[in-house]
């Protein structure tokens, strides 16, 4: 090797040869197909480590799949190909070690069965943290290596490769969510490692070789798919912490054999063996039944969320118990009623409800497949209580049917319902905000009572979820201009620690309030809060007073703005629980916190730390810097404004799992014609980022504002196929403007040093993956409208950065 050749091994910034004009169609193809084996990979391991560990970890995996795809930039500047048919041999290598990898990497992780709590709800976890990210990392590694040296070989084309590489993404995350339900578990990731193969197929056909190692590997993910699809030899092992199993070990030693086990886009969905205990269900007992058992089954989604089924077989006085429940109490006020329940679950209240005289119920299910079980299935074992015919089974979202609904019920009853609508339905523990549980969710349940109808919502009073409830309640009848404290009552439960909330659009009458008195003394039940009675216990404050701190609980109520219901603690209790005193109210942040740490300790060692050892030789400092801040800007607002969208639209289209699909397919496919048409803009010679970014910063103001909001509650009458169209049309002039200024900056970048191109890609990817937990952690403290303003300053910045690349 001559010395000129050693010096272009090392110098990342000497200009490289710009290889062919264009690529071609088999290229961009390739490059298509790594990027849709990437995007789904990503998709399927939400899904996938929301089973293993909580749904909240999936933005764990966002910042994975980007720390990957910027280590790969760090690589490429580290080692850059010495021409274009390397980097395209480099690339095919790749995307075959990937499809390799995929199955292999989480079978590793898969096989660390270790407690979520022990592994994230603290720093002591860290190491083995940092390790089963490494293992994640991977694929996504080979992946982004893959993709970023096409565009090493094509500098000058980088937007039609951008366009290649958004329209796969985009196609892989729709076409992820819609396989879960049929492939399920391993199945997925031999399906991303198939289209892996054959992007490396294609790369090296480009370059004239054969590809024999990634046309085997295709046929060998392919027969594994096959295989994997009918037959489960490993399964996606569930943390030991989790509630479904700690249930399961109390009611049997050893746990329960899990007969059914049904994947869906909303997670695993397992039920188990039949066994003897006390019944559960989202709710609290009377003293009274304390010495009952029995013969039940547990449903659980992602071994989380349990519900209960229970055996009914006709025996006489078999369910005398749900007579003694604190959700039969509201049936005291109206016999013979008409039912609305949301979150049908096992069914216990719709047993209830028949059980208490209902003549007609309707039970609103999120889960098709929970549904299915519980009616067809495990029909028979419940008593076929869903083919009463006084039932009627809706599947949709509480919250987006009940705003769509126009009938009107006596009763309207939640029970226990945690995954709501929210990315925690999706299971994309627990995530802490919950649509369900919003002051606007609270307005849509009190229109559709009947006159003097009553809602009934029955939370936890230990963790401080029943108290926020009543400041949700009197929020929502301040809002409709209704005194609060004539229109609530709270039964307290003394055996599980549940309460009962009753809310009306009427005052209570004496006679109503003496009736929920006699439930309470004949029941052992409480009445916690008394509309009639003014005292000094914590209900009383908060529904008549306003009171939002108490007990060093934070009691404000959620909104769907900022809808973290389940998070009523202040920051400053986090920190014991860093240092290993995890609880169910710090979890979701000590989680969110300890693997933001992990990721960024990854990307500065794996992205930042050689990116920075390199900077001596790159451009002038001054316009390093414009290159950092420019790249940061974007990567940080793209995911910031992807975070914030994916909620904005949840509630509008009423289930979780279709919004981050169609979120995320809508902005990678628009962002990928943005940037193939900044492509045509800046070969006229016209500069499209002034132009392309003030668009952005004015959609940006509109998501953000009140007549989005009204717009969207005005259209949720419509078709479903409607409101996807609504959402993705929205979602694609937003992306369309930005995909152009990443593609533009690189080309500006590739002009001056062509392999900056991979530096400036890596410093994108470490913002990104900071960005991807940092988003979340930035909604729970501001909400998440002001994310919106925060996207338009950055991109603000990266316009008046753009002018000194």
């Amino acid at each position: 090797m001559t010395g000129s050749e050693q010096r272009a091994a090392v110098d990342p910034y000497r200009e490289a040869p710009r290889g062919e004009s264009a690529p071609t169609g088999v290229i961009l193809a390739a490059v298509a197909a790594a990027s849709f084996a990437a995007m789904y990979l990503e998709v399927s391991l939400m899904k996938l480590v929301s089973v293993m560990y909580y749904s909240i970890f999936v933005y764990a995996v966002i910042g994975v799949a980007l720390l990957g795809y910027g280590a790969a930039g760090t690589l490429l500047a580290l080692a850059p190909a010495s021409s274009p048919t390397t980097a395209l041999r480099r690339m095919a290598r790749c995307c075959v070690a990937f499809s390799a990898a995929a199955l292999p990497t989480f079978l590793a992780v898969n096989a660390i069965d270790v407690p979520a709590a022990q592994l994230f709800g603290s720093l002591r976890g860290l190491p083995l943290l940092l390790v089963i990210y490494g293992l994640l990392t991977a694929p996504f590694l080979l992946l982004g290596l893959a993709i970023a040296s096409a565009f090493a070989a094509f500098p000058a084309t980088v937007n039609r490769l951008y366009f290649a590489d958004l329209i796969g993404a985009g196609a892989g995350s729709a076409l992820a969510v819609a396989s879960v339900r049929w492939l399920g578990g391993l199945a997925l990731l031999t399906a991303a490692g198939f289209v892996g193969a054959i992007g490396g197929l294609l790369a090296f056909r480009a370059v004239g070789r054969r590809g024999g190692w990634a046309l085997a590997l295709a046929g060998a993910n392919l027969g594994l798919l096959v295989v994997l699809v009918g037959w489960r030899p490993v399964e996606v092992h569930v943390a030991p912490d989790k509630h479904g199993p700690i249930l399961a070990g109390a009611a049997k030693p050893g746990g329960l054999a899990i007969p059914f086990s049904r994947w869906s886009a909303f997670g695993r969905i397992d039920v188990t063996e039949p066994f003897r205990f006390a019944p559960l269900f989202g709710g609290d007992i009377s003293p009274r039944f304390g010495d009952v058992r029995i013969e039940q089954r547990m449903l659980t989604v992602d071994g989380a969320a349990p519900a209960f089924l229970y055996r009914v077989d006709g025996s006489p006085h078999e369910l005398d118990f749900l007579a003694g429940t604190s959700q039969s109490a509201v049936y005291r006020l109206r016999p013979r009623p008409r039912v609305l329940v949301i979150g049908v679950g096992g069914a216990t209240d719709v047993l209830i409800a028949l059980h208490e005289g209902a003549t007609q119920v309707r039970g609103v299910e999120l889960n098709a497949v929970t549904a299915e079980a519980v009616r067809d299935v495990f029909g028979p074992y419940v008593g076929n209580v869903l083919r009463d015919p006084r039932v009627e089974l809706v599947v949709a979202e509480g919250r987006n049917f009940v705003a769509r609904d126009r009938d009107t019920y006596d009763i309207v009853q939640l029970s226990g319902v945690d995954t709501g609508v929210g990315l925690g339905a999706s299971g994309f523990g627990t995530m802490p905000e919950s649509y369900i549980y919003t002051v606007e969710a609270m307005t849509d349940f009190l229109h559709r009572l009947a006159p003097d109808g009553v809602l009934s919502i029955t939370r936890d009073i230990r963790f401080g979820w029943a108290q926020r409830l009543c400041a949700v309640a009197r929020a929502a009848l301040l809002g409709e201009g209704l005194e609060p404290a004539p229109r609530v009552a709270v039964l307290e439960g003394r055996v599980w620690g549940w309460a009962t909330v009753l809310v009306k659009r009427e005052p209570f009458t004496a006679e109503e309030v003496d009736r929920l008195r006699d439930f309470a003394s004949r029941y052992d039940f409480p009445l916690a809060y008394d509309p009639l009675v003014p005292t000094t216990g914590i209900f009383d404050r908060v529904i008549r007073a306003g009171v939002e701190r108490e007990d060093n609980m934070d009691l404000r109520p959620s909104t769907d703005d900022w809808p973290f219901f389940f998070l009523n603690i202040p920051w400053t209790r986090l920190l014991p629980a860093l240092r290993g005193q995890p609880s169910p109210l710090t979890n979701p942040i000590a989680f969110l916190v300890v693997s933001l740490i992990g990721l960024v300790v990854l990307a500065v060692t794996l992205i930042g730390w050689p990116l920075w050892r390199l900077r001596r030789r790159g451009p002038s400092d001054a316009r390093l810097g414009a290159m950092i801040g420019y790249f940061v800007a974007l990567g940080t607002g793209f995911m910031l404004v992807e975070v914030a969208l994916m909620q904005r639209f949840t509630v509008f289209l009423g289930n979780p799992a279709l919004a981050v699909a169609t979120v995320l397919t809508a902005l990678l496919v628009s962002s990928g014609l943005g940037s193939h048409a900044a492509r045509g803009a800046q070969a006229s010679g016209r500069d499209p980022l002034p132009v392309a970014i003030g668009w952005i910063i004015a959609m940006l103001f509109f998501f953000a504002s009140p007549l989005l909001r009204a717009l969207l509650r005005d259209l949720l009458w419509t078709p479903l196929p409607v409101r996807l169209a609504i959402a993705a049309a929205l979602v694609g002039l937003a992306g369309f403007a930005m995909g152009m200024p990443f593609p533009t900056g690189l080309a500006r970048v590739a002009e001056r040093a062509t392999p900056f191109v991979a530096w400036a890609w890596g410093v994108n990817g470490v913002a990104s993956v900071v960005a991807s937990l940092g988003s979340y952690l930035l909604g729970m403290v501001v909400g998440y409208t002001p994310m919106f303003y925060v996207g338009a300053a950055l991109y603000g910045g990266a316009l008046a950065l753009s002018r000194r690349l």
